[in-house]
């Protein structure tokens, strides 16, 4: 995860998942709150997919919950289904005295495959985006699955579940606006007589996003607890000495 300037992945960014027929983004049903620890505004989603129609994500004090639906992609007897994606967006503000030190996004769904061949297969790709609003440098992460061949070669028969993580880590001291974009991609392909199914669901944690704020440092509660008690060693003599 290396740190790169907004220009470069935008680039990359554009290649990779916008094409002529993207759909304006539309805005969450209230695209801003509040955590315990960060604000958020600007919540949008290209194809309402990650965020369905008139509803918001699940709010907790560290993350953000999002439940999809219809977010799936389905091929059968020799067809190749076109990949089914969306892009979710939305800024964070840490709040003062707080430090963002992570980044970590959870997702979840299952699969189907019914017969084999060439292309009968079923794949899930995802990045997530962090960029610094105040000096535009960037961080990202692809998504990293279980089954691994789930976003490389792919599955290619049988039926589960599949997890996977986005993760962010070392951000540097003083991220504290910043532009978040997660991209997702599911595709399905078949054969004659074969058919694949592959979706991304929320269950019942949701796809979970969470924003990483350390507790204060326990050297910072030792120290405090070491000046309590050296001030109460000191009193104790100043007493003696009365």
């Amino acid at each position: 995860m290396r740190v790169f300037k907004t220009l470069a992945l935008a680039c990359l960014a554009i290649a990779l998942f916008i094409t002529p027929s993207a759909r304006a983004a539309v805005a969450w049903l209230n695209p801003s709150g509040s955590t315990t620890d960060f604000l958020f505004d600007h919540g949008n989603t290209d194809n309402q997919l990650f965020v369905p129609a008139g509803t918001d994500p699940t709010v907790t004090s560290t993350s953000l919950l999002f439940f999809p639906s219809n977010f799936k992609a389905a091929a059968a007897n020799g067809s190749a289904a076109l990949p089914v994606s969306d892009t979710l967006r939305f800024q964070i503000h840490v709040k003062p005295g707080k430090q963002l030190s992570a980044f970590q996004v959870n997702e979840n769904g299952d699969y189907t495959i019914t017969g084999s061949g060439p292309n009968t297969l079923v794949k899930v790709f995802g990045t997530v985006f962090l960029t610094n609003l105040d000096t535009g440098d960037v961080k990202f992460d692809t998504l990293h699955t279980a089954p691994v061949p789930l976003s490389s070669t792919g599955v290619t028969t049988g039926q589960g579940v599949w997890g996977g993580t986005e993760t962010v880590t070392a951000i540097p001291a003083g991220w504290k606006n910043i532009q978040v974009v997660l991209n997702n991609v599911l595709q399905a392909g078949s054969d004659l007589g074969t058919s694949s199914f592959i979706e991304k669901k929320g269950t019942d944690t949701g796809i979970e996003i969470i924003v990483i704020v350390p507790e204060p440092a326990t050297g910072a509660i030792l120290l405090s607890g070491a000046l309590a008690w050296s001030l109460r060693r000191s009193r104790k003599r100043s007493g003696r000495s009365l």
